[in-house]
Formats: C-alpha cells, sequence, structure tokens
C-alpha cells in the first residue's frame, strides 16, 4: 500500500530511533533525525520510509500513531530500521490486522 504525502501521513513529525543509538537516548521527530543525516530542509517531509499500520474489522487503527519501521536516508542511500520498532508492543489488541505500506 502507497501512502500519499499529506497533512495525514506527515512522516517528518514521527519519532525515530537510529540503530546505533544507546538503549537510554529517546526517539526524536524524524525531521531532526533527517537533520542529523544532512537531508535538505525541503526534502525531509518527502523521505520516504516503511510505516506500520494496524486496522480492526472495522477500519479503525489500532495504534496510537502511525509507526516507522524503516526510513530512507537520501545522503547516505541506505535504509536505516527504526531500533523501537517491535509490532508485539504496538498492538493495542489482538483483533488488528497488520499492514506495511511505503510513504514516499
Amino acid at each position: 500500500q502507497l501512502l500519499s504525502n499529506d497533512e495525514d501521513n506527515d512522516i517528518a513529525k514521527l519519532t525515530f530511533s537510529a540503530p546505533w543509538w544507546d538503549d537510554n537516548r529517546r526517539p526524536i521527530k524524524a525531521s531532526g533525525f533527517l537533520r542529523g543525516q544532512k537531508v535538505p530542509l525541503h526534502q525531509r517531509d518527502l523521505a520516504p520510509a516503511v510505516v506500520l499500520l494496524a486496522q480492526d474489522d472495522k477500519g479503525q487503527y489500532c495504534l496510537s500513531s502511525t509507526s516507522i519501521i524503516a526510513l530512507f536516508v537520501e545522503p547516505k542511500q541506505k535504509w536505516l530500521v527504526n531500533k523501537e520498532f517491535s509490532p508485539d508492543d504496538k498492538l493495542d489488541s489482538a483483533s488488528c490486522s497488520i499492514q506495511l505500506a511505503l510513504h514516499e
């Protein structure tokens, strides 16, 4: 599934933890992380990301927010996996179906 880049799906506002960070460092907004990776300001909201979407049988989201699984860092030409990602921790109920979506 592809997500469009609009206000409802603003990846830059979601949090991200780099895989190399130590365990007691808190996640930061994806836009702040991308800034540290030298991604230009006008490209941060457009960064490709793989996100986790979980919906119940009524189409309601089971997550408090969309979760970033991986983020593409253009200057390094690499996908980075979110250290905080764990599908078991994110689900509010067992009746949710999980979908992966590419945000571009």
